[in-house]
């Protein structure tokens, strides 16, 4: 309760008057606020509901809370302004209540609804693998990786639809890079290091500004690799038959295959490959440069070395390059 006083001044005769008049009483609302961190919590997190009160001290404050319609005496108390809750399943919102009472004896409420939620954050990088590879694809240097934000929230018992929710994607230091309806993919180029772990970061709200998710995801960077496999006699390659020793017999004519991992191409006529047999460079087969063919021919020659070099020219006069060798011991 504030009281409010005027003084008139009365003009008498060539001299000022003065009146004191007293106001009627002007009651001013609370100031009285509820925020809850994380916002939308994850499914059994703890979440702080905290009790914002500018105008009044919080030590001689009571504060009375109540969780879905049921009163807690022992979360409520002088200077209780915070409490901690477990969020349920996602679906289960909590209806956080306050009613707090000053040294005035003035009241003042507040309320606020905390709706659980969760959000996948999955990432796909634009680096080559072999089609029989079933990996996943690598993040390399300089390459492009596409992260998707799959959320579930539920409001008032509806799913809300992911396409209609707002995305705010960040990266790094920089925020609000992408920021839109339904964007839930966000594109990123990864730095020209390896072993380097890139942040992307994305908030997630509906229209409504009922729940607010956020997420992030580290991103590490890898070296592109290369394998060199023995072609079948059917064509194709094993798989399983990657070694870096290869037994053989002589005067038998063997082809090898270099596969490329993680580079940041399309293709493979995207790529580089020079070969290395004995220490001398075949001609090599302009048709299809990732195979070679080797013939031990030398009755005196046990073993022979062969390697593959797999190389792609890269932003700001960088090359990214991989080499795979293998060591053939003839029978």
């Amino acid at each position: 309760m504030r009281h409010f006083y005027f003084i008139i001044l009365v003009l008498l005769g060539g001299a000022f008057s003065a009146t004191l008049v007293f106001a009627q009483s002007i009651s001013l609302p609370l100031a009285l606020s509820l925020d809850a961190q994380p916002p939308s919590p994850s499914p059994g997190q703890s979440v702080t509901i905290h009790a914002a009160t500018p105008t009044l001290d919080t030590a001689t404050t009571f504060f009375n809370w109540s969780v879905d319609g049921t009163r807690k005496p022992k979360l409520s108390g002088y200077g209780h302004d915070s409490i901690q809750l477990i969020a349920g399943a996602v679906g289960t919102p909590i209806l956080v209540d306050v009613v707090i009472t000053g040294a005035s004896g003035q009241p003042a409420q507040s309320s606020i609804t905390v709706y659980p939620s969760t959000v996948a954050l999955s990432w796909y990088a634009e680096t080559y693998t072999p089609a029989w590879y079933r990996g996943k694809a690598l993040p390399s240097p300089n390459s492009v990786v596409i992260v998707t934000a799959t959320p579930h929230v539920v409001v008032n018992g509806a799913e809300l639809k992911p396409e209609n929710l707002v995305y705010t994607w960040g990266y790094e230091n920089r925020d609000r890079l992408l920021v839109g309806v339904g964007k839930q993919s966000f594109s990123v180029q990864m730095p020209d290091q390896t072993d380097v772990d890139e942040q992307v970061r994305v908030t997630i709200e509906d229209m409504g500004h009922r729940i607010r998710k956020e997420a992030s995801i580290f991103i590490t960077t890898t070296l592109p690799r290369a394998v060199v496999y023995r072609l079948t006699p059917l064509g194709g390659i094993d798989p399983r038959a990657a070694a870096s020793i290869l037994p053989a017999f002589r005067h038998e004519t063997i082809d090898l295959q270099a596969e490329p991992f993680f580079f940041p191409a399309r293709s493979k006529n995207d790529l580089r490959f020079e070969w290395t047999i004995g220490g001398l460079s075949p001609s090599g087969n302009p048709q299809n440069p990732f195979i070679t063919t080797v013939e031990a021919g030398d009755p005196n020659l046990n073993n022979l070395s062969v390697s593959a070099g797999v190389s792609q020219p890269q932003p700001n006069n960088l090359v990214a390059r991989a080499i795979s060798s293998v060591l053939m011991f003839f029978k």
